[in-house]
């Protein structure tokens, strides 16, 4: 999904120690992963210029932000011209709280109703992971 929108700044928001473009920017709460911006994504404003990132990717982060996932999209909004959304999708009773029952009607809230592009649900990985994701892009070129 990233590809195609060649963008050429990157924002990544909890990559850990394995961001997906090295040379981007990161925004993390843990200081050991030596962020661009050492920050929790739920405590809004961020501090980040608007509009300062062709690409935001966020990926398994969402589902851990504690019901602030609204307000922290909204800085998504601002800070990006594109966005990479990726959460645990339609997880059963066996996941963790914070990884059950998200759907689309979930990231819907979170996004406040925002709707993507473009959508991916990555199938089951019975021997890695045994659960799917799916993948959200969103456009927010025509945003002001």
């Amino acid at each position: 999904m990233a590809m195609p929108l060649a963008p050429r700044t990157v924002l990544e928001i909890g990559p850990g120690p394995l961001p997906l473009f090295p040379n981007g920017d990161r925004l993390d709460v843990l200081a050991r992963f030596r962020p661009t911006y050492l920050h929790d994504a739920t405590a809004v404003p961020w501090p980040v210029a608007t509009k300062a990132y062709d690409l935001a990717i966020a990926l398994q982060v969402w589902e851990h932000l504690d019901g602030r996932q609204y307000a922290a999209f909204q800085e998504l909004r601002r800070t990006a011209r594109h966005v990479i959304l990726s959460v645990p999708y339609r997880w059963g009773r066996h996941a963790s709280s914070s990884h059950r029952g998200i759907d689309d009607a979930v990231v819907r809230t979170w996004t406040g109703g925002a709707r993507a592009v473009h959508e991916i649900v990555v199938p089951w990985m019975p021997v890695v992971f045994r659960r799917r994701r799916k993948i959200y892009l969103f456009d927010f070129t025509a945003l002001r």
